[in-house]
């Protein structure tokens, strides 16, 4: 998919992740390359996110997801949702990653609600 290439070369180019989020379940083979490129925005890119990738973003959160904002992580595992995002939510909810702020509070709330 040569737009997956063109958001690779250029990570931070708002159109093109934009675009790419339209078709997301062309995208979904994909999101493996994106996840190493640290491309989460929009966290609709993984609405159709394969379990695995469910599991590399829950990993991200429980090491502390040092590429980017935690909260990028936490919207693309909601979005992705399903039994794996479901769980890690209720985990985070119920004994908070140890690196977490009291900033983060809100967001695995709000999230695991929705997930």
């Amino acid at each position: 998919m040569e737009l997956v290439d063109i958001v690779l070369a250029d990570p931070d180019d708002a159109g093109a992740r934009a675009e790419l989020a339209r078709d997301p379940v062309a995208v979904a083979a994909h999101l493996g390359r994106l996840l190493d490129a640290g491309v989460l925005e929009p966290p609709t890119l993984y609405r159709h996110a394969s379990d695995e990738i469910r599991r590399r973003l829950v990993a991200a959160v429980d090491l502390g997801a040092p590429d980017r904002p935690l909260r990028s992580y936490l919207d693309a595992l909601a979005c992705a949702g399903g039994p794996i995002a479901e769980a890690a939510f209720r985990r985070w909810r119920d004994e908070t990653p140890p690196h977490v702020g009291d900033g983060y509070d809100f967001a695995i709330d709000r999230h695991g609600a929705a997930a």
